[in-house]
């Protein structure tokens, strides 16, 4: 049980330092979708500030980028999770694996299979840091979420069969068992509620207690004692983590014998932003624009400003649910062009965002000046701080 404790601990202050490779990236932004009419889940990925490490463990970022996009792939975080959506989708089976183990693998491929990647365009933020967008489509949306709750369910009891063999003294037993009943039939962990992810855990309500006190203890204890080898780089991962936290919209829940997680608002779509790094170079930003070819910025405004241009399906998402910040910033780009007819329609449309802006949202306020050159840093300024939201 301590072990466990220790290595959520770690895993939690490592979260400074993230994972090695070559492609990293400054931030991600998520936003998701689900037209439950048609039952479509749709998902905008933000890869922000997409630089070179120099570390060439997992290969050269030149090399990793067109090999990215040619297979379909997604990259939460950083490179080493990153999932190449074509392999999936191509493996089979092998004599050497169990007739379980191939049925599994079978039903990811033909998961996998259903799931659509395209990219959507790339832009350079008002930092000058360039980023690139993606679209993630999932048609039949509810069975596709019942179909990994059941891949779940297979690999919870196959899981706690090896275990109890091998360690028969398991921490938090009860807790474990309880899992281990809901996985016999087929517990649904994951569901789509409106725009709502809802992540549902059976637990022991005293052992879940017991675990909460030791592990704010310990993690207490620790922070008291130090920040290990890199204090700076770890209390900054540590201060990113929990305004991550706390600006996304995430509900918690305890009941009698199970706890739930709910990400996101049952009423309106969802943009999760984190924030990774300060670190930049440019050294990919040729590979990237001739991967991801599309002027994300300038489809954006094309769209915003004239309202006869039909936007593309993947730029129709981002204008739909994608992070609002995204408007601005291709709103930004196109005024400070050299075509003074399209500044005039640029400021007008900038001050009727800004009005609706601030009469929903409100935080953070956004700039109300007459034109955006009366206050152009601030608008740049508005955007940092969304993006730090």
């Amino acid at each position: 049980m301590q072990a466990n404790r220790k290595a959520l601990l770690s895993g939690l202050l490592g979260l400074a330092v993230l994972l090695p490779g070559c492609v990293r990236l400054d931030g991600q932004r998520l936003s998701w979708f689900h037209d439950e009419a048609a039952d479509v889940l749709q998902i905008v990925l933000n890869y922000d500030g997409v630089h070179d490490s120099g570390d060439d463990r997992h290969g050269r970022g030149v090399e990793q980028i067109p090999e990215f996009v040619r297979d379909d792939s997604v990259m939460l975080l950083d490179w080493p999770l990153h999932r190449q959506l074509k392999k999936m989708r191509e493996a089979t089976g092998s004599p050497g694996q169990s007739a379980h183990d191939n049925a599994r693998t079978e039903r990811i491929a033909e998961l996998a299979k259903t799931v659509r990647v395209e990219p959507i365009g790339h832009y350079r933020e008002p930092n000058g840091k360039l980023g690139a967008a993606q679209l993630i489509t999932i048609p039949n949306a509810q069975s596709f979420v019942k179909t990994v709750n059941s891949l779940l369910n297979a690999q919870i009891v196959e899981d706690r069969a090896f275990r109890l063999k091998h360690s028969p003294e398991q921490p938090v037993p009860k807790t474990l068992e309880r899992i281990e009943t809901a996985a016999k039939t087929e517990h649904q962990w994951i569901r789509l509620d409106g725009q709502a992810i809802r992540v549902v855990v059976p637990v022991h309500p005293g052992e879940w207690k017991a675990q909460k006190i030791q592990f704010a203890a310990e993690l207490a204890e620790k922070l008291s004692k130090g920040f290990g080898e890199k204090p700076d780089e770890t209390r900054l991962g540590l201060q990113r983590f929990f305004r991550f936290v706390a600006a996304s919209p995430l509900s918690y829940i305890e009941r009698d014998d199970e706890i739930e997680i709910m990400v996101g608002r049952t009423k309106s779509a969802t943009t999760l932003r984190a924030t990774l790094r300060d670190a930049y170079e440019p050294s990919l930003e040729a590979v990237l624009v001739e991967q991801v070819p599309v002027d994300l910025d300038q489809r954006l405004a094309d769209a915003l400003l004239d309202a006869e241009n039909e936007p593309s399906a993947p730029v129709a998402a981002v204008l739909k649910f994608g992070p609002p910040e995204d408007q601005v910033r291709a709103l930004l780009v196109a005024f400070e062009k050299d075509d003074v007819e399209r500044r005039v329609e640029v400021s007008t449309r900038l001050n009727r965002w800004a009005a609706e802006w601030n009469r929903n949202h409100v935080v953070p306020a956004a700039p109300t000046a007459t034109t955006p050159d009366d206050d152009l840093a601030a608008w740049k300024q508005w955007y940092v701080k969304m993006r730090g939201l």
